[in-house]
């Protein structure tokens, strides 16, 4: 009988290490299984068929609405037609802070001469976007642009196209529910 009682001491410690390693398992499934939906998948960033880029998803929402707002509006604040220069910069003063638009405004009235003599056309492409700083509730964003300067546009002096692919860092700061553009400098 002794013998028995020996043996049967040599399974409890064992019993006593799968229980505990069943009662792990078992709680990790149903952790998961109350965690439930984990959401939506992630968007991959991407370059569409018509040359526009879509954002991925990112760390936060703050983040992803930044990155968004400078896909949607920094093809506007760059681009501009000779026979609508005024609605160019008017368009792109109002994703600006005021300062930063008293500064484009300077900025584009130097060109604008150049632009109307010269008929030139300036569209603007955002290729790729990303966060590149955060400071508070202040964005910084990267983004890879492409920019097409057709000068002479529909005159028989049309010159051809000029294609530029450059960076630029663009500071944005919060205005509302929206965010305003602080800043744009060449990378």
């Amino acid at each position: 009988m002794a013998g028995l009682a020996r043996d049967a001491a040599w399974w409890r410690p064992r019993i006593d290490i799968a229980l505990f390693v069943l009662a792990i398992v078992l709680g990790g499934w149903v952790a998961s299984d109350l965690k439930g939906d984990e959401g939506p998948a992630p968007i991959v960033p991407k370059v569409l068929d018509d040359g526009r880029f879509r954002p991925g998803t990112l760390g936060s929402p703050d983040d992803e609405s930044a990155v968004a707002f400078v896909v949607s509006n920094l093809p506007e604040a760059l681009s501009y037609d000779y026979r609508s220069l005024d609605k160019a910069a008017d368009a792109a003063a109002a994703t600006m802070t005021n300062d930063f638009a008293r500064t484009f405004r300077a900025t584009f009235d130097a060109t604008r001469q150049t632009a109307a003599t010269r008929r030139a056309v300036m569209s603007t492409l955002v290729r790729a976007a990303g966060i590149g700083d955060v400071d508070g509730d202040r964005r910084t964003v990267l983004a890879y642009i492409d920019q097409v300067l057709v000068a002479g546009a529909g005159s028989a002096q049309q010159e051809a196209p000029a294609i530029t692919r450059s960076r630029v860092v663009v500071e944005l700061v919060p205005r509302g529910e929206e965010w305003a553009i602080d800043d744009i400098r060449p990378q």
